[in-house]
């Protein structure tokens, strides 16, 4: 009996060891959200320690084979249970009272820790906010964008707009974010023969150690501000 208690403590101990050497590897590797475009296709994937985890579309599952004869008993079934929950529910209607509170319980004040609280420290903490938004790191960037109108003159003057409006967001992105785009290409279709050539693919990641510190900071700072006196 000591002996398979020493094995059982000796196996969960290992088990354990384990578990907690996953969590800090999750921790400390960079967690990535992969999103693909094919024209009307969406992919969204995550890749966390070399595995590739389907989001969006989720993978259909193998209908199994089911005989003929059960599938119309089961269809009859359903049948039967939809009619004889219509009739009780025709039957039998709950009586619906409504009454009034006689007083009304005061408006709760928001404490530190709510959401309404932190975003608040958030926005008006721009080093903090910059912060945060410099860990959120984007990869991989890769767009061909094929535009196209009635007219080619109508499309001409698109593709300029289009391309000084891409190029004034990047801008304005590359000041929070680090990105790094691999392929940007802007499609001037004249025919239309281009149309199904619209594809998106970038990889959106951070490191969730460094996300958690972040937060916890916004967290400390919404206490400090509410319970500790300023100065």
């Amino acid at each position: 009996m000591a002996q398979f208690f020493l094995w059982f403590f000796t196996a969960l101990g290992w088990i354990l060891l384990i578990l907690g050497i996953l969590l800090i590897l999750l921790l400390v590797f960079p967690l990535w959200v992969a999103l693909e475009v094919q024209y009307d296709r969406w992919e969204v994937r995550i890749h966390v320690l070399g595995f590739s985890i389907p989001v969006y579309p989720r993978p259909s599952k193998k209908k199994r084979y089911q005989p003929r004869h059960l599938k119309k008993q089961k269809q009859q079934q359903e049948q039967t249970k939809e009619e004889s929950s219509g009739a009780e529910s025709q039957t039998h209607e709950a009586p619906q009272d409504v009454k009034k509170n006689e007083g009304e319980a005061p408006p709760k004040k928001d404490s530190w820790w709510s959401p309404g609280r932190v975003f608040e420290i958030i926005t008006t903490s721009g080093k903090l906010m910059r912060a945060f938004l410099r860990v959120i790191r984007i990869r991989k960037v890769q767009l061909v964008l094929p535009v196209s109108s009635e007219d080619a003159a109508e499309t001409a003057i698109q593709y300029g707009r289009i391309q000084a409006s891409i190029g004034s967001a990047l801008g304005v992105l590359q000041n929070y974010f680090e990105i790094e785009i691999e392929r940007l290409q802007i499609i001037a279709d004249f025919t239309g023969e281009y149309k199904y050539r619209r594809y998106f693919y970038c990889r959106i990641g951070a490191t969730p150690f460094v996300l958690l510190a972040v937060f916890a900071s916004v967290l400390w700072k919404a206490y400090r501000k509410s319970h500790l006196p300023s100065g």
